[in-house]
Order: C-alpha cells, then sequence, then structure tokens
C-alpha cells in the first residue's frame, strides 16, 4: 500500500509561484501517469490526433475534458490499461466532474486526482491551469465565396497573455446579417462551423464561445436572393436612408 498522506493536503493547493504547479504528465506524488484523452479528435485545440496528448499548458474556462491515468508499476514501468482509477477534483468550486469528463467552471489551478474506484485513497494526483477566453481568433475573418460554395471556419480560444487553450469548448453560431446569402447550422456547438453560400450579398457570422465573441464577415459573388439583400447589402423591403 502506497502512503498517501505524506504532504498531500498541502500539495493539493497550488499558485502559480509554487512548484509543480505547471502541467506535468508524472504525477506529483511520482506515483503514475497522466494523460490528455482525445477521442473528440481536432475539436479540442489540446489534441493534435485522437490518440492521448501530454497535458496542456491551460484549459478553457467553460470546456469539458477527460483526464486518463495509468499507475507505475512494482518494476517501476507505467501500466497500461489500467481501469480502477476514477478522476476527481480537488474543488468542486473549481471543476465538475461527470462520468469521467470533467468542466472547467472557474479560472485558477485546481488538483485532479486519481482515486481508486470505490475507496477514497488518491494514488496520485497533477495539477491542471484553467483560464477564461479572452479573445476567439477565427482562421479566417472574412471569406469571400461563391454561391453554392462551401467552407469550415474554426476558432482558435485565446487566454489573457494570447496562448491558445485546450478543451472541448461549447459554441453558439448566428449569421447576425444577410441570412439570404449564407447558411449556417445554428445547432452546431463545436469551435466549427460549415458556411453555405447560398446568394450574392454580405453577410455577418457570429460565433460566441462562453463569454467570447467574433465577428466573420462573408462575401457571396452572384446574383442576390429574390426579394432579399443585394451585394451593397441594401433590404429590398426594407427602408432607405
Amino acid at each position: 500500500m502506497r502512503d498517501h498522506t505524506g504532504g498531500l493536503a498541502a500539495s493539493l493547493v497550488c499558485t502559480a509561484v509554487l512548484v509543480g504547479c505547471s502541467s506535468a504528465d508524472t504525477g506529483v506524488l511520482g506515483n503514475g501517469r497522466f494523460r490528455y484523452v482525445c477521442g473528440a479528435g481536432l475539436s479540442d485545440l489540446g489534441c493534435t490526433n485522437t490518440s492521448d496528448q501530454d497535458l496542456p499548458g491551460a484549459i478553457a474556462v467553460g470546456a469539458k475534458f477527460q483526464i486518463a491515468y495509468a499507475p507505475n508499476s512494482s518494476a517501476g514501468g507505467i501500466v497500461e490499461g489500467e481501469s480502477g482509477y476514477v478522476i476527481v477534483a480537488a474543488s468542486s468550486e473549481l471543476a465538475a466532474t461527470t462520468a469521467n469528463t470533467i468542466v472547467a467552471l472557474r479560472p485558477g489551478y485546481v488538483a485532479l486526482m486519481a482515486e481508486h474506484v470505490g475507496k477514497s485513497t488518491v494514488d496520485d494526483f497533477v495539477h491542471l491551469k484553467f483560464s477564461p477566453i479572452q479573445t476567439l481568433r477565427p482562421g479566417r475573418s472574412s471569406l469571400t465565396l461563391s454561391a453554392g460554395e462551401e467552407r469550415v471556419i474554426d476558432l482558435q480560444p485565446l487566454d489573457p497573455n494570447g496562448s491558445p487553450l485546450a478543451g472541448q469548448i461549447p459554441c453558439q453560431w448566428l449569421v447576425t446579417s444577410g441570412a439570404q446569402s449564407v447558411a449556417i447550422d445554428e445547432n452546431a456547438v463545436s469551435r466549427s462551423e460549415t458556411v453555405r453560400a447560398l446568394a450574392g450579398g454580405t453577410a455577418t457570422v457570429r460565433a460566441t464561445c462562453v463569454n467570447a465573441t467574433a465577428d466573420i464577415a462573408v462575401t457571396v459573388s452572384g446574383l442576390p436572393a429574390a426579394g432579399g439583400t443585394d451585394a451593397g447589402g441594401t433590404d429590398d423591403g426594407g427602408t432607405n436612408g
């Protein structure tokens, strides 16, 4: 039985100046390794593919994510595929855990503990940083399309220092102007959206992820929709000047 008492309570509290606060795969107690689960693929900026990755530097507040844990063997190696552990956040104010999915609730450093299933003992833990989304950076700030063409818009959430944030962030997409010219899937909830050009004109597509917003200007070449908005943005059914 490993000793989980020595310094555990004190070590669970982390500030930016303490040793061990930065993300590392090896747990603070050295009993195992933590990995970032990437089953959702590229919808999460912490993932470059669907394989488990190194822990990210920071995760967006409001995002959900998963962490896996593998303990060391008695010989000092990693026991892959170990399923006798559940990841639990030390602070319910900073993170919520449901069915192995963690949601970042507030900015700060949180200790994520690998607990034995059915027990209250902790095998190891690691600190992760949660940061607010300061800015959404679209892959393209504007689009020029032909009627019938489609283009995917990807968003990159950035922290107050301009660094990218990991996690599957919830987003809402709307066409705020020029709905006759473009169409989107307004039920989409990820950081990616497909814009379909319908008819000539201009439009604005707005993405809101947690508390950050980005507007993408879209210009569609071709004839405007009948009774809709022309390429200059004048609504035939509205009032001019």
